[in-house]
């Protein structure tokens, strides 16, 4: 079974008892994102993969970039583009 970024993201954030607010405070976007993430709605900003990999502590960057990268969302240019560059 291939888990989503947004699986990743709940499962590291909960083994991390953080909630969703606390997890947007400290990366400056709203709670309703990080719910959105986690549920597969949006992703997060391609920049914001390294302060999540950092927060959550058990996923990493790189992994955390193939999560995007291996999903729809590359269909979009820029993130075609940062696939290509880093993953």
């Amino acid at each position: 079974m291939k888990l989503t970024i947004g699986e990743n993201i709940r499962s590291f954030r909960r083994k991390n008892d953080m909630t969703q607010e606390q997890l947007a405070q400290r990366l400056g976007v709203t709670y309703q994102s990080v719910s959105r993430w986690e549920n597969g709605t949006t992703y997060p900003d391609l920049e914001l993969l390294p302060a999540i990999s950092e927060l959550l502590s058990g996923i990493t960057s790189d992994a955390t970039a193939r999560g995007v990268c291996g999903s729809e969302m590359n269909a979009h240019t820029e993130t075609r583009r940062y696939c290509r560059k880093y993953v």
